[in-house]
């Protein structure tokens, strides 16, 4: 049979098939129709009810700035996986100002900021901000562990809602409880979030360690036993610094156990722990030599001198020709003695040197001092106190030297060497609030090795340094108005020209080009800094309303009139549809503004 034949038979029997089959499957085909149809109505009805229990629509930005190394960019990621309500952005050029986040922010519509920064490769700081009122707070980074380094056996499922545990010590300190606020509304995740996942399966731990340290860890539900397996990550923070705005303001709460992890660098490399484990052997030692001496001046009788004492016994002619000889070369030697004494004397100038101290004088003996042409006395064991170049001095390894009347030399500025003997009494002494003078001291201490006293001259300069570049940050205030209205209001009655700067992002009639954003944070920038120069003699004003149909404008009032504006925006054509484009015209602004150019 061949190929043909075949096929015919199998057409037969296809126009065979009984007209019931057929009409069976249509009814089948149309009862599914139906179904899916009831399907898709009931998802409807769902996400309608879920958006409407979604009342908290909080939503979390995390970033991290440019320089960040590996370790922190996989803590990053963890975190974002972790937190369904979270939204990333690109990496923050470090030169740019923190209060950018806020722009930021906003453009995405997030109302809290978790923001990782880097400092020199090796210092990771946190910072948690509330966008809208306040506050922040900055945290230093200690001890990162991610999900892939750890490899744990816990797990937990994807964009499912934490339960967050708080340690009791976070109610018991008010910094603390406002920090534990912070961490609730930016690492909580919102009831019935659209990403969420109704499942409760993982934990977020928060416990207060020494130095009121933060230590976070994930565990997981394992079953309902409520027995738990850490997931991962896992990190330490230690609390810098709270303020009240949003990455500004007023300092709530400073810790003041904080040391600057640059502070402990410089400490490593100096060595100082080289010079406390020097101090605690010098320790050891002078224990050592008071056991000595306690045993050495223990007089303890000799028996056998009494029975072989030859003093009494008298001498034959022999032996005293013997004893004459051995004495005659002592007696020469005591004369070369006496001839090289350790000093030179000088008739002229009425001064000698000589090596300190004299055997005649004990620890409580006082030294006459003249340092600089100011005469200070003072004990030996007060200068012998500390490993310094003035024990070396007073105790023979240096030569001293000395006037006619007694007082011993030296050739240093005596205005601050008293402070130096006062820290040498009580091993602390309070500094004067003078820099110049606290250089000086500095100055001393180095010359005369006083290591302790040297560290509190260098830990003043980093605070006062640190004030001084606090101090010289500028601040000003800018006016933020909702219409154009509200804007005149203010600039009519003022005697001063203003700027007024129009942003209206949320004009979004066309789509914007990919240069708009960041144009639109130039003149933002543009704007802070020329606020920041010339806020005393111009006032700014910043317009956020709608009632505009433009995005971004400047505009120049003078005596209470409009003298130039710079429109920013302008219509382009992007195949069949329209785009928005946002410029950056810095060079017209400034030359309608009158504004030094190398600002």
């Amino acid at each position: 049979m061949g190929k043909f034949a075949k096929i015919k038979k199998i057409t037969e029997k296809k126009e065979e098939e009984p007209e019931e089959m057929r009409s069976d499957e249509g009814t089948d085909t149309s009862s599914d129709e139906e179904s899916s149809g009831d399907e898709a109505v009931e998802n409807g009805t769902e996400k309608k009810k879920r958006a409407e229990l979604w009342v908290n629509r909080e939503r979390v930005l995390i970033l991290c700035s440019r320089g960040t190394d590996v370790r922190t960019r996989h803590l990053l990621k963890d975190l974002k996986e972790l937190l369904p309500h979270a939204k990333g952005d690109s990496k923050l050029d470090r030169q740019k100002s923190l209060t950018a986040l806020n722009e930021i922010a906003e453009m995405k519509n997030c109302t809290k900021v978790m923001y990782f920064e880097s400092k020199k490769k090796k210092d990771t700081f946190l910072w948690l901000a509330n966008v809208e009122k306040g506050p922040s707070a900055k945290f230093l980074v200690h001890n990162i562990h991610t999900l892939r380094e750890l490899k744990l056996s816990g797990n937990c499922l994807k964009a499912s809602r934490p339960i967050l545990a708080f340690d009791d010590a976070f109610d018991a300190k008010p910094h603390l409880a406002l920090i534990k606020t912070m961490l609730i509304q930016t690492l909580g995740t919102p009831n019935h979030h659209p990403r969420s996942q109704p499942f409760v399966d993982h934990v977020f731990n928060f416990s207060v360690g020494e130095g009121d340290k933060i230590w976070f860890r994930n565990f997981q539900i394992v079953d309902e036993s409520l027995q738990l397996q850490e997931i991962g990550p896992r990190f330490v923070l230690e609390t810098v610094r709270v303020f009240a705005d949003s990455f500004q303001g007023a300092v709530l709460y400073d810790n003041p156990n904080y040391v600057s992890p640059n502070v402990i660098r410089r400490q490593i490399r100096n060595g100082k722990t080289g010079y406390i484990e020097r101090q605690l052997h010098h320790k050891a030692m002078d224990i050592k030599r008071q056991t000595v001496n306690q045993i050495l001046t223990e007089k303890v009788s000799d028996p056998v001198g009494k029975e072989f004492n030859t003093k009494d016994v008298e001498m034959s002619e022999a032996a005293q020709a013997i004893t004459s000889k051995i004495d005659k070369p002592k007696r020469k030697k005591k004369k070369l003695a006496k001839r090289s004494e350790k000093y030179t004397h000088s008739v002229m100038s009425g001064e000698y040197k000589q090596n300190w101290p004299p055997e005649s004088e004990g620890q409580d003996a006082y030294v006459r001092l003249n340092v600089g042409g100011a005469l200070y006395q003072t004990t030996l064991a007060t200068l012998k106190k500390q490993d310094t170049m003035l024990r070396a001095m007073f105790s023979g390894r240096l030569e001293v030297l000395k006037d006619e009347n007694g007082w011993v030399l030296i050739d240093r500025n005596g205005k601050h060497f008293g402070v130096l003997l006062d820290y040498l009494r009580d091993g602390w002494v309070p500094l004067p609030d003078c820099k110049l003078e606290i250089q000086q001291i500095l100055n001393e201490a180095r010359y005369f090795l006083i290591q302790g006293l040297q560290s509190e001259c260098e830990s003043w300069l980093d605070l006062h340094s640190q004030k001084t570049s606090r101090a010289k940050t500028g601040t000003c205030s800018i006016l933020t108005v909702t219409s154009k209205e509200e804007a005149e209001e203010i600039i009519i009655p003022s005697l001063k020209p203003s700027i007024v700067l129009l942003l209206n992002r949320h004009n979004n009639k066309f789509s914007y080009t990919m240069q708009s954003d960041d144009n639109l944070l130039k003149n933002l920038e543009l704007f802070e800094r020329l606020a920041l120069k010339f806020h005393d003699r111009i006032l700014f004003i910043k317009d956020m309303g709608t009632h505009s149909s433009e995005i971004c404008q400047w505009r120049f009032y003078g005596q209470s009139a409009l003298r130039a504006g710079v429109c920013c925006t302008s219509i382009v054509y992007a195949t069949d549809r329209k785009q928005t484009k946002v410029e950056f015209p810095d060079s017209k602004n400034l030359r309608r503004g009158h504004v030094d150019p190398s600002l």
